[in-house]
């Protein structure tokens, strides 16, 4: 990329995929000054700007994230990832500030946190000064909600504090109960994408916990989405669209902040995928892939073997990777509806969801089955192509006729489309089938009649 660079000093292209390499490499610095240099050349270009914007928050300017991010929604008003990560911005900004004060007296331990982990006076310190902050601020939830450095380093303190918070304040305290429910779901993120391997935390105990906040505060409407959240990761997807509902009821402005729409669809079929045969740590990773080059050394010519290798590099979330055996796959058996569905997975998680849907629809071509027709469903209904969405889930009724997501998924688009008969039809029979969250939070709302 450098002699390209040097041959053409014009060489977008090649500027940026420098800088992503630098990222790669954690030369922030050196990332920085080459999405300028790109940027110079492209100043409208929203990739380029938002790609800046996350290296801003990566080394903790906020404020220039901040700044970023409000750049390009003023070049694309819509752009819903940068208004979702503006406003991530601007909370750990205010984060930052008014921890300021604990991170610099206790530097020590923060920045060892091996040593920390060991036990001794700087831990308890650290400890002590936590359970200080989260008492002072405990009824700022925007602020407890994002303070992810010390939940990064001290996982088992920070889980101990947020129960020692529900203890030590009024049990009434609605923002207790959802402080220590984030722990629990973090925690749990955590051991999931393969941080740490010790198991602190629980989706289980994260919903009961966001359930007793809202019974607290019934109109809390970040309990209700991250109460959606922890349902999705568990496969409760009926239990996630009503909470999702919830939320957007609870604070119409909340569906702008979380984005929450676009959550009520998209991500549904890609928990399940995440979750198979996941390695466990990078050893496991770097094994599992040499042996599957070697599989491709013997066998050049077998599709499946670069699909399994493309398996385990999306296994360990190197979704390029992925996709660049996935396609090699595909050139080798361009039939195989399968792969086409899993590359439709990748590119889904990589946020390209117009390829995501052309290889739903090609593996649709050589073999329709409900499940894709559900998984293109949810990427139109994400982007309010409702008509498109009622289609496809129809087709996967068709397919399926007790597939209870199909129906709550669908009435949740009439009902988006302001025909009630309709949804109140699906959510109904969806209640026949056994799941009638959707039919009651709409009864709920009086979205229906009782």
């Amino acid at each position: 990329f450098s002699r390209a660079i040097e041959n053409d000093r014009d060489d977008t292209a090649s500027y940026k995929n420098r800088a992503f390499v630098y990222v790669k490499l954690g030369d922030y610095k050196k990332a920085i000054e080459d999405y300028d240099r790109a940027i110079s050349h492209e100043p409208h270009n929203i990739f380029l700007r938002k790609a800046r914007a996350v290296i801003y928050g990566k080394i903790g300017k906020y404020d220039k994230a901040i700044e970023e991010y409000k750049k390009v929604i003023e070049i694309d008003p819509l752009d819903p990832a940068a208004r979702y990560f503006n406003q991530k911005a601007i909370l750990e900004f205010k984060s930052n500030e008014i921890y300021a004060d604990s991170f610099n007296s206790h530097a020590g331990a923060y920045n060892d946190p091996n040593d920390a982990r060991k036990g001794g006076e700087a831990r308890a310190q650290m400890f002590e000064r936590y359970m200080e902050i989260m008492e002072k601020y405990l009824n700022d939830a925007s602020v407890h909600a994002n303070f992810q450095d010390l939940k990064h380093y001290y996982i088992e303190d920070t889980l101990d504090a947020h129960k020692e918070i529900v203890k030590r304040m009024n049990p009434n305290n609605a923002n207790a109960y959802f402080l220590r429910a984030t722990s629990y779901g973090y925690m749990q993120d955590m051991t999931r994408h393969r941080i740490t391997d010790e198991d602190f935390g629980s989706y289980e105990k994260a919903i009961e916990d966001y359930g007793k906040a809202i019974e607290l505060n019934p109109k809390f409407a970040a309990a209700y989405y991250n109460r959606a959240e922890a349902c999705k990761n568990i496969g409760k997807y009926d239990n996630a669209l009503a909470d999702y509902i919830r939320a957007i009821d609870a604070d119409v402005g909340a569906a702008d902040i979380y984005n929450i729409r676009k959550r009520m669809f998209v991500g549904y079929p890609f928990v399940d995928y995440l979750m198979e045969n996941k390695p466990r740590a990078a050893a496991d990773y770097i094994d599992t892939v040499k042996l599957r080059t070697e599989a491709i050394k013997a066998k050049p010519s077998s599709a499946k073997a670069y699909a399994e290798r493309a398996a385990a590099h999306f296994e360990y979330d190197e979704i390029m990777k992925a996709i660049a055996d996935f396609t090699i796959a595909i050139k080798l058996e361009p039939k195989n509806a399968d792969i086409y569905s899993r590359r439709a997975f990748a590119y889904a998680l990589f946020g390209d969801y117009v390829k995501a849907t052309e290889d739903f629809s090609a593996a649709l071509r050589f073999n329709p089955n409900a499940d894709d027709y559900i998984n293109r469903a949810n990427i139109h209904a994400a982007f309010d192509e409702y008509e498109k969405a009622i289609k496809d889930f129809g087709e996967a009724i068709k397919l399926d006729k007790k597939s209870v997501f199909a129906y709550n998924a669908r009435a949740l688009v009439y009902k988006e489309l302001g025909d009630t008969e309709n949804a109140q039809k699906d959510a109904e029979k969806a209640c026949e089938l056994g799941s009638c969250e959707m039919l009651r939070v709409f009864e709920e709302k009086g979205f229906v009649d009782d």
